[in-house]
């Protein structure tokens, strides 16, 4: 495969929406997605090497390219997918490389479920 080089650009600009710092952009994209069932069997991933099912609604992802700081919790959106369900991390036990969550039925009871998650932040 042949390089041509590099583009560099601080702004980007649409010929009808109008410009934009490329840093909004950057700091704005999801680092690390997450799509999978109640096993934690990964549908669709960006920047997840594995995930482990840890027991009824207990689920650990371990990320590709690590996170500035030691934990994700605060840059974790979340949901289930197909039934009535909360999906949260696990503050405690996430790091800089591991998303860990837990998926909870509507009476908090933790719940097996398909669940999906989009992670923001900054990587190391």
């Amino acid at each position: 495969m042949t390089s041509f080089g590099t583009l560099k650009a601080d702004t980007l600009t649409h010929s009808t929406a109008g410009s934009l710092a490329t840093n909004f952009v950057v700091d704005g994209s999801a680092k690390a997605t997450i799509a999978a069932g109640s096993d934690a069997s990964l549908f669709d991933s960006l920047n997840i090497s594995s995930g482990e099912d840890e027991g009824t609604g207990d689920y650990k992802y371990n990320v590709t390219s690590a996170f500035t700081g030691t934990t994700v919790e605060k840059c974790c959106t979340a949901c289930a997918i197909g039934t009535t369900a909360v999906v949260r991390t696990k503050a405690a036990d996430s790091t800089a490389s591991v998303i860990d969550i837990e998926v909870m039925n509507s009476s908090h009871n933790e719940h097996d479920g398909n669940h999906a998650l989009a992670v923001h932040g900054d990587l190391a």
